[in-house]
């Protein structure tokens, strides 16, 4: 056990030993305290009616020593306070008994039993300290037994010894019962402890959970299954400081949705953007595209990161043409809905970024890619045509050899550039379609498609449901780097 946990224990103690003092004090000097040393009066009447009104006085000087505690209990506000309020209380207490002790007969005198219920009330609900527990024992039994030596030269030493044996047992049974009870505290306050750590542990795990369900969700919308697998089995890092990276970024706008966004239904307008994004994000997931982000009806992506491959660049070319002929399967939706068939343009360039989560918890935190190239694969976006895909000149020489219908549209000037770029129009029918990271029903049903499921992504087969989501299949799939 470590010093800070004691300290902790030791305070929390010295809390309880406060309010237990504090509760002993008010019912004590309220309820019983004067109303019995007003009672016993009654005795000093028969055995000592010489001294009746010497003792009531006495008696008295209780009373208002109670009610002064009881007004000002409340105002006490540590333990050790309220300790010497209760000593001072107690002293008071056994003094006033031990003086009408010392007015009658001295150690023989059978006001000797008050004694032993003070100490016995003292000892039996007070949770003193053991400093303190001394200071009772003295300011109880050393006035009385020196008192009472002192003023008397005779004694009848049978009654004393028989009177010290009773006051002697009382002791003894008194702190035994107040060793027990103390450990019973101290066991009780580990107790209490104890289960307000383990509380705290499992609220910060429930938390750590939440967070990290919630994170998981958010990385579902940018990242695929095989991807997120590959974080959560520590394959992959994504709390590294931002980081230079090469990478093939895409960008994909609808064609004259300003226009569209004025003419059609709202319902409509945002059925054909819901079906839109599922088309392009599920086949970018797919790939192992990168999900930048959402801007408006365009969407942003990169690949080769978080996860390096040595065709990132084929991936993004491959997606692009999957998203085209994914199109072009829901035509009759985008009809009905659209009004016409949805046409798309693409800007795709390839060069090095700045990657990484940009922002911190107290805002939006995305996998976010930064530098010329995107903004270059934005701008040659804006200037392609309808259904046209614009490459860069680095994306055209890397697919060189891929045998596709690539024509230069010319040194176009775009935004935000000094100089005039190279652009390349890239036709999506001539690339031949492979799927690309695909991942087979073990039924064989045909390959898995991603699709949404509690806001995450999952590999599922849409003819008899089968979901990978097993590690070791996960893993296979990682390994083999499809």
């Amino acid at each position: 056990m470590n010093n800070i946990f004691d300290v902790d224990l030791e305070e929390i103690r010295d809390n309880e030993r406060l309010i237990e003092i504090k509760k002993f004090m008010k019912v004590n000097c309220g309820y019983l305290s004067a109303p019995l040393f007003l009672l016993f009066w009654v005795a000093d009447l028969l055995y000592a009616p010489h001294y009746k009104f010497e003792f009531l006085s006495l008696r008295i000087l209780i009373v208002f020593s109670n009610i002064l505690i009881i007004k000002n209990i409340d105002k006490i506000n540590n333990s050790i306070t309220a300790q010497r309020v209760s000593l001072a209380h107690t002293a008071l207490n056994a003094n006033v008994i031990t003086t009408m002790i010392l007015m009658t007969e001295g150690l023989e005198s059978p006001y000797y039993a008050g004694i032993n219920l003070v100490y016995i009330g003292a000892m039996t609900f007070v949770p003193w300290t053991k400093k303190f527990l001394m200071g009772c024992i003295i300011v109880v039994w050393v006035p009385y037994i020196l008192g009472g030596l002192t003023l008397f030269g005779s004694f009848n030493w049978r009654t004393i010894i028989l009177n010290q044996f009773f006051i002697s047992a009382t002791i003894v049974i008194i702190h035994v019962v107040r060793h027990f009870t103390e450990k019973l505290r101290e066991q009780d306050v580990r107790s209490k402890h104890e289960l307000a750590l383990e509380i705290r542990d499992r609220d910060q795990i429930i938390d750590k959970q939440t967070k990290q369900a919630v994170k998981l969700q958010e990385m579902s919308r940018q990242f695929s299954p095989q991807i997120i697998h590959a974080i959560q089995k520590g394959k992959i890092s994504l709390e590294s400081n931002l980081h230079e990276r090469d990478i093939c970024a895409i960008f994909i706008d609808i064609v004259n949705s300003t226009e569209k966004v004025v003419n059609i239904d709202k319902n409509d307008l945002n059925k054909v953007i819901k079906m839109f994004i599922d088309d392009t994000m599920g086949v970018l997931l797919k790939y192992d595209i990168t999900i930048d982000k959402f801007l408006g009806d365009g969407i942003l992506a990169f690949s080769n990161d978080p996860l390096e491959q040595e065709n990132y660049i084929l991936r993004v070319i491959n997606a692009t043409c999957e998203i085209f002929k994914r199109l072009e399967q829901n035509n009759s939706f985008y009809q009905e809905h659209w009004g016409d068939d949805l046409k798309i343009k693409v800007g795709i360039a390839q060069g090095k970024a700045s990657v990484g989560f940009y922002g911190d918890e107290k805002t939006i935190k995305s996998y976010t890619a930064i530098g010329k190239v995107v903004n270059l694969a934005s701008r040659l976006c804006s200037a392609a045509g309808e259904n046209e895909v614009l490459i860069s000149e680095d994306v055209k020489n890397s697919v060189s050899d891929m045998n596709y219908s690539i024509f230069k549209k010319g040194d176009i000037r775009l935004k935000g550039f000094k100089k005039t770029v190279a652009a390349y129009s890239l036709d999506p029918d001539s690339v031949e379609h492979y799927g690309g990271s695909l991942i087979f029903c073990p039924e064989g049903h045909g390959i898995l498609h991603l699709q949404v499921e509690g806001g995450i992504y999952k590999f599922k087969c849409r003819v008899c449901n089968y979901v990978l989501a097993g590690e070791d299949e996960l893993d296979m799939f990682f390994k083999k780097g499809a």
